[in-house]
This record gives C-alpha cells, sequence and structure tokens, in this order.
C-alpha cells in the first residue's frame, strides 16, 4: 500500500499516514462474511413464548394472579396434572387490570375438555362480582383525579417557566421568513440583489430590524436558454401593526388589504406566520 498522496519524490509520510496505513491494510486482509455463517436471524417470522420472554422486557412492573381450577376425578384430586388455568388476572403499577379471557358476557361459557377415556367437558363463566361504586365514591375519586392533574399541570409550567415575551393587547405581530431564491433575463454575468423594505402606515420595526439588506454575488448557470443566478439567501423580518380605528369597517378593509398581499406573494418563496392577542387587523405588504 502506497503512503504518498502526491507524486513527489521528496514526500516523507506523516505519522498520521503511517498510522493509517497499517489500519487500511488490516482492513484488507479480512474476508467477507458470507450468509451461511451468520449466528443469529435477522426476522424471526414465529417467535416462541421463550423467544418473546427474553427479548421484550416489560418496563412496567406487573402483579399477576392466577384462577385455578382442579378437575380431577374423586380420588385423584390435588394432582398436578389435572389443575387447568381459569382465569389469569394482571395489575400493573398503573393501576391497568387485565383479565384474560374477558368476562363472559354474552359470548358464551368456555370450556375445557379432558382427554382420557371419558374425555369429560368442563364448562365456566366468568363474571364480574364487583360492587358497583356509589356515586359519592365516584364523584371523590374524579375530585382526586382532577387534583392530581392539577398539581401535575403546575409542576410542568414550572419546568417551563412564564418568561416568554409577549405582544401588547391591540397589536398584531408578524415574522415573515422569506427566501431570495433566484434571477434570470439579465443580461450580464455576477448579479446581487438589494432589497428594501417600505413600512406602511401603522406599522412599525425593533430598533435592531435591517429593513434592507444585499445578497452574494452570484455567477449565473444555464438553464436551458436563459442565465439563471441561485442566491438562495434568507431573510427574517419582525414588524408590528397597531391597531388605532376600532370601527369594523377599518377592520373588514385592513382584511381585504392582507388577503390582496398574501395572494400577490409568492407561496413558494415566503411563508408567513402572525400571533396576536386580541381581535387585530391585517396589513397590507409593500415591496
Amino acid at each position: 500500500h502506497c503512503q504518498k498522496v502526491t507524486d513527489s519524490d521528496c514526500e516523507m509520510p506523516s505519522y498520521l499516514a503511517e498510522r493509517m496505513a497499517h489500519v487500511r491494510r488490516r482492513r484488507q486482509d479480512r474476508k467477507p462474511l458470507e450468509a451461511s455463517s451468520l449466528k443469529s436471524k435477522i426476522i424471526t417470522w414465529e417467535p416462541s413464548e421463550e423467544f418473546v420472554k427474553n427479548n421484550h422486557v416489560i418496563n412496567t412492573p406487573v402483579q399477576t394472579m392466577y384462577i385455578m381450577g382442579d378437575l380431577g376425578p374423586y380420588g385423584k384430586l390435588g394432582q398436578r396434572e389435572y389443575e387447568y388455568v381459569l382465569c389469569t388476572i394482571k395489575v400493573d403499577s398503573n393501576g391497568v387490570i387485565t383479565v384474560k379471557p374477558d368476562f363472559t358476557g354474552s359470548k358464551g361459557a368456555y370450556w375445557i375438555e379432558l382427554g382420557g377415556q371419558k374425555r369429560e367437558l368442563w364448562k365456566y363463566t366468568i363474571e364480574n362480582a364487583s360492587v358497583q361504586v356509589q356515586q359519592e365514591e365516584e364523584e371523590r375519586e374524579q375530585r382526586v383525579f382532577r387534583d392530581l392533574y392539577s398539581r401535575h399541570r403546575e409542576y410542568l409550567s414550572s419546568l417551563v417557566g412564564s418568561e416568554f415575551e409577549m405582544t401588547l393587547p391591540g397589536t398584531l405581530r408578524l415574522f415573515v421568513n422569506g427566501e431570495v431564491v433566484s434571477a434570470q433575463g439579465y443580461e450580464y454575468d455576477n448579479l446581487y440583489v438589494h432589497f428594501f423594505l417600505e413600512l406602511p402606515k401603522h406599522w412599525s420595526s425593533p430598533a435592531f430590524q435591517q429593513l434592507s439588506g444585499v445578497t452574494q454575488t452570484c455567477a449565473t448557470k444555464t438553464v436551458g436558454w436563459d442565465n439563471v443566478a441561485y442566491f438562495c439567501y434568507p431573510f427574517t423580518l419582525e414588524m408590528f401593526f397597531t391597531q388605532e380605528d376600532e370601527s369594523e369597517e377599518a377592520f373588514q378593509r385592513a382584511r381585504r388589504r392582507m388577503q390582496e398581499a398574501r395572494e400577490s406573494l409568492p407561496q413558494d418563496l415566503i411563508s408567513t406566520s402572525a400571533s396576536s392577542v386580541q381581535q387585530l387587523q391585517e396589513p397590507r405588504l409593500t415591496d
């Protein structure tokens, strides 16, 4: 393996190049693994119960209770071979109770068929015999849950905090995220775009906000019969609209102007989002 990266006779390989050369050489000596040499299957189409237990760990603690039935004949009671599981009840740490098989209801009785000469058939039903919850207890439980949810909401609010910048009442805050994508149809090469933003009446911007910008100089690329310069220059604007006229007519007029401005803007170039605290007028943008 050649450690030189140029054709110069005076080049001396660096320490890193020497060390990496040995690594490359070791990798070249390795033989590819054949499919038959894989020790484990990638997909197990028919997983066994033991496979599921070993590969899927349930993190939620579960308590399990079994309701058993001794179906042995007279004189052979207590033998393990005649014990059958009639029902399994599981309770996890979240308070969820799982009954398998389900309560009988209108589905009919479950049955167990025994082997042997007589081939006995046992039928049984599973019913919920718990006492119905009283109205007072149900209301008390709902109050406890409401208190729990309220405490959890307060806990989450304490983690998030309340130091958010709020919009003043009667003010519309508008964020504009735009992009100068491309320009075409110009005679010369090495183009750039110098754009300005003129705020209409009742509109203002923060003191730090720049209302103009200049893209980078871009060489053109021939696309079909046109020379196109791709700028891909993003920009962000923040503006405020203060509502002064509270009349319904002024509100509807501002709404129509904002709708016309949105329809005139290229949707694939500029996307806008606005938020307001009260019912606000919508503005008209001018280039």
